[in-house]
């Protein structure tokens, strides 16, 4: 089953510092506003809003890969150019995702007594 990738839009972005925490408090003050962003919105505040979401991808994976070793993959910290960051991180989603659902397939093997949350 393959999982695709809806933010790489976002990875065309600078990397500079300042420009990231200039956006950061402007996506900030806006959702706080209005309590809502658009695509276009998200998009133009991209320097902040892609680390954002891609810090959260890998943080949420490496949370899983601590409960469920055998799905999920654990996320190897390296040096990544934006693109490559979100990609490496879908590449460990689907990977994650086909190997669950090779588990729900097969009657032989259940989902292992340790998949319910913990650690919290």
């Amino acid at each position: 089953m393959a999982v695709n990738s809806y933010l790489g839009f976002l990875a065309d972005k600078s990397g500079d510092t300042d420009a990231a925490l200039m956006t950061a408090t402007q996506f900030l003050e806006t959702i706080i506003a209005d309590n809502a962003i658009t695509y276009a919105y998200d998009k133009q505040q991209r320097e902040w809003t892609f680390s954002y979401y891609a810090n959260n991808a890998c943080y949420t994976l490496l949370h899983w890969s601590r409960i469920q070793p055998s799905l999920v993959p654990r996320w190897k910290f390296d040096q990544r150019k934006p693109k490559e960051r979100w990609e490496y991180g879908q590449k460990l989603l689907t990977e994650a995702v086909d190997r669950f659902e090779r588990v729900l397939r097969s009657p032989a093997k259940p989902i292992p007594n340790n998949y319910v949350y913990k650690n919290l």
